[in-house]
């Protein structure tokens, strides 16, 4: 992977984490992760399937989990 998809990973992630300490989960948006984040939402859907997917992603990352995320 190259450093650039890594770079709007962490952003993406780093976004989500950010909007979930002032919103509840469920009324958070692909938009309003996008736009934190700075990257278009194709760029979010290249990288996650959902915004489940990108938190599924943040708890592997805080468990030290290493197996493929699928």
């Amino acid at each position: 992977m190259n450093k650039r998809s890594v770079d709007t990973q962490k952003r993406i992630e780093t976004a989500l984490f950010q909007l979930m300490q002032v919103e509840k989960f469920d009324s958070i948006s692909l938009t309003q992760i996008a736009k934190r984040a700075e990257v278009s939402r194709m760029s979010l859907y290249r990288n996650y399937k959902s915004k489940e997917d990108i938190l599924k992603v943040i708890f592997q990352r805080l468990s030290g989990y290493r197996g493929s995320s699928s």
